[in-house]
């Protein structure tokens, strides 16, 4: 645990312990007696009023919680946030080496309404399994840094290089997945790069390119007009909600009947093996009717399944 959030949790111990003794410091953090000594004197120069005695029952004692300031909010407002918090507690660290049980904390530490979000927390239940991880904290820093600077980077994905020269536009949460929205800065394409499948980013400089391109904007830069190839796919409900869970430039939904309907999109063409492994997952809820390339990788790629059996 990094010492300012140590210093930040020993701060709410002493608050919620008035009276406590130096060993009590160190078995709950698990440090040293000079280091428990050392954040003593730390959270006291933060303001934490602490006074000690001497002898075989002395020990240390807080006056007041001084250091808290309340958050005055709604009990609409807090029942948005402990929703919040809860819900997304199936990923279970942050980018940024802090938990959101942490924050909840926090949350619950500084409001004079600990009734109500005891109650709010005791009714909400998630049953989400944990499918990612950021592995790699120092790379999702990294991201952030070479996308808020305006540096241009290389990228080693999936055991390769991709071609090119690329732009940082910002990152995507979707479907338990983080994504690296990136723009090719010759192409000025848009693609969408799995973090957890980016091995190393090799900063080449600083850029003006793409500016134009923002997390507000970029699906109209993921499919070049002049490769393009328009889709036009049938399925049912289940279907439809498939397919709207993949990240389309944009796309159109037409009703043909009840329980029926026709999806339309443009993709790149070099993309259609890609968008058939979609489909493929789509199952008899879903069927290709044009074109005729993307019918064919269709059925490709249920042969190759076919072949393992």
């Amino acid at each position: 645990m990094k010492k300012t959030m140590r210093l930040y949790n020993m701060i709410e111990y002493c608050n919620d312990n008035r009276n406590f003794k130096l060993n009590d410091l160190m078995s709950e953090f698990n440090i040293s007696r000079s280091t428990a000594l050392r954040d003593i004197k730390a959270i006291e120069a933060l303001g934490v009023p602490i006074y000690s005695e001497t002898g075989k029952n002395g020990g240390y004692t807080t006056i007041g919680n001084r250091n808290q300031i309340k958050i005055a909010i709604t009990e609409e407002e807090l029942k948005a946030l402990v929703f919040a918090l809860s819900s997304i507690s199936n990923v279970r660290e942050l980018p940024f080496q802090t938990e959101y049980q942490e924050i909840l904390k926090k949350l619950y530490n500084n409001s004079d309404k600990k009734e109500m979000i005891n109650q709010y927390s005791n009714i909400f239940q998630y049953f989400n399994e944990d499918m990612y991880q950021i592995t790699s904290y120092n790379l999702f820093n990294e991201i952030i840094s070479l996308t808020t600077s305006n540096k241009s980077f290389r990228i080693f994905y999936s055991q390769q290089y991709l071609k090119g020269q690329y732009k940082g536009i910002g990152i995507l949460y979707k479907n338990q997945k983080w994504y690296f929205v990136v723009a090719n800065i010759l192409s000025k394409l848009v693609k969408l790069l799995n973090i957890s499948k980016i091995e190393e980013l090799y900063e080449m400089g600083e850029t003006q390119d793409c500016n134009d391109i923002t997390m507000q904007n970029f699906q109209q830069f993921m499919v070049k007009n002049e490769t393009s190839i328009d889709i036009q796919i049938r399925s049912n409900v289940k279907g439809l909600n498939i397919l709207k869970g993949y990240l389309w430039s944009d796309y159109m939904i037409e009703n043909i009947n009840e329980g029926t309907y026709l999806f339309k999109s443009k993709v790149n063409e070099k993309d259609i093996d890609f968008i058939a492994k979609l489909i493929v997952t789509g199952g008899a809820n879903v069927k290709v009717e044009a074109p005729v390339n993307l019918k064919n990788a269709v059925k490709a790629e249920l042969a190759k399944i076919m072949n393992i059996y």
